[in-house]
């Protein structure tokens, strides 16, 4: 793989962490705090939900609708996006170290 490789691994772990931010801002904006007009509002929200989406269906598969008043999906989402940035990084430290 090289150095191209590892060079492409690490700008995937930086975008997983930019996505994880991309997330955690949804849900503060869930809240409220602006309008769901807003332009902010509609990038991250358009970002956010092709991750958010799969990870509410696996949720309400477990815990059914209307048992909890929160949505947890951005963490789970937040904890699988660690979860694969952690399974990159033991890739990379391999690679490099042979």
């Amino acid at each position: 793989m090289g150095d191209f490789g590892i060079v492409l691994l690490s700008v995937l772990r930086k975008v997983l962490g930019i996505y994880t931010y991309v997330i955690l801002a949804d849900a503060i904006l869930s809240w409220g705090i602006l309008p769901p007009s807003n332009p902010i509002v509609r990038v991250v929200r358009f970002l956010a939900e092709p991750i958010l989406n799969p990870c509410r269906r696996i949720l309400r598969r477990i815990i059914p609708p209307g048992r909890i008043p929160f949505d947890f999906s951005p963490l789970l989402a937040m904890l699988l996006i660690q979860a694969v940035s952690y399974v990159i990084g033991r890739v990379m430290v391999y690679l490099i170290l042979g």
